[in-house]
């Protein structure tokens, strides 16, 4: 699976040239961002994941927004509301490199003996943009998250600490 997932990405950006792009991060330019997944055979049954979030240049490179974070299964289901920052280098081309942090609050319902959980979530993630069209990039981010309470999944569990690499894209304006 890895090895069609890796040839599926690869194969989306091979098409554009790594030439100078005409994409402009400036201060006012907004953005809306969407990632996930579904599936119907996981070890802890159906699981659906689901963040979105809004997010608004406020000078050149340097972007503030907020995000909603959903995950559902049948042991648990986990929730947020972050804000967050993050500071684009842009190359003047299709590849942008970034780095962020978030803070905001997350909350977990577990169906197990382990309880409800509500925490303080701080992250930092790192990754970069690939602008396929002027307007719309793909993004890969590898993020780490801790939080004050047990409110990360961890299969059929709680933990306080996440690790993740997330796969999704951004829509500009």
């Amino acid at each position: 699976m890895k090895k069609i997932v890796t040839a599926v990405v690869v194969g989306l950006f091979a098409w554009v040239p790594l030439v100078g792009a005409d994409i402009a991060l400036e201060q006012g330019q907004q953005n809306v961002s969407v990632d996930g997944h579904i599936d119907v055979d996981s070890l802890v049954g159906t699981e659906i994941a689901l963040r979105a979030g809004y997010g608004k240049y406020v000078r050149p490179a340097i972007e503030v927004g907020g995000q909603f974070e959903f995950t559902d299964n049948d042991f648990i289901t986990r929730y947020a509301l972050l804000a967050y920052g993050e500071y684009n280098w842009d190359l003047d081309y299709y590849w942008v490199p970034f780095l962020g942090a978030s803070l905001g609050l997350g909350g977990l319902d577990s169906f197990t003996d382990s309880g409800d959980s509500i925490g303080v979530e701080l992250g930092l993630r790192g990754g970069a943009k690939y602008f396929v069209l002027d307007d719309f990039a793909i993004t890969g981010t590898l993020g780490i998250g801790f939080s004050s309470g047990d409110t990360y999944e961890d299969g059929d569990s709680a933990d306080n600490v996440d690790v993740r690499i997330d796969i999704g894209g951004k829509w500009f304006w």
